[in-house]
């Protein structure tokens, strides 16, 4: 992903996470909820950890907004694609088995 798609992420974020804040039930585990960590923990769980090198941004995207619209529902009910286009290791790059 370019760091103009990842800026736009972030900014996605950021307003979705502040829309969504006092829609979010309680949980159990948590003394308060906080939207923007909900988002983001939604984005590495349904992309991956690697999701800033791999995910498709439009997709990352429509998942933060489907949040938006969702805020309450599970990550795993998002409906659209979830492509992660693994990055390889350039071939000249030493392994660890080099």
């Amino acid at each position: 992903m370019t760091p103009q798609e990842i800026l736009r992420i972030r900014e996605l974020v950021a307003c979705v996470g502040a829309k969504i804040q006092p829609q979010l039930h309680p949980h159990a585990a948590l003394a308060t909820r906080n939207a923007f960590a909900h988002l983001w923990l939604g984005i590495s769980t349904r992309f991956g950890d690697r999701w800033r090198e791999c995910a498709v941004a439009t997709e990352v995207e429509a998942f933060v907004e489907w949040i938006g619209a969702h805020p309450n529902d599970e990550y795993e009910a998002f409906p659209g694609p979830t492509t992660c286009n693994e990055v390889r290791s350039v071939p000249d790059e030493p392994s660890l088995f080099d």
